[in-house]
């Protein structure tokens, strides 16, 4: 799968700086005020975001992020299992509230599934 089809949604959308744009790695800065639209558009192809911005992230988001430095309250992240790797992207919003880093990339497949604790009463 080439990564850069999932961009198909926002072809529209403006990309201020591109960093990286590869089969399978995606680098850009986009304006943080049309991060909802490029969400919307990445969850055409990825589904419901894991973690949305704005959102505590849940103990499922948190174990899917700890390999990628972990995840924050204003971080936005997608997880897809593809065949034998994930696609994953994630949107860091920078401090001055105009900027936010794309990233979109493969990476072994990441176990979406809640463990739940069983505990057995006798």
């Amino acid at each position: 799968m080439d990564l850069k089809t999932l961009l198909e949604p926002c072809k529209v959308l403006e990309i201020l700086e591109e960093r990286e744009m590869s089969r399978d790695q995606i680098n850009v800065v986009i304006n943080t005020q049309d991060s909802a639209k490029w969400s919307a558009g990445l969850e055409q192809s990825l589904g419901p975001a894991l973690k949305p911005a704005g959102e505590s992230p849940s103990n499922l988001a948190k174990k899917a992020a700890n390999e990628f430095g972990g995840i924050r309250r204003e971080q936005t992240l997608f997880v897809k299992n593809i065949d034998e790797y994930s696609v994953v992207a994630m949107f860091w919003p920078w401090q001055n509230d105009k900027h936010t880093t794309l990233k979109i990339f493969k990476s072994p497949q990441i176990d979406l599934t809640e463990k739940k604790n069983k505990f057995l009463f006798f």
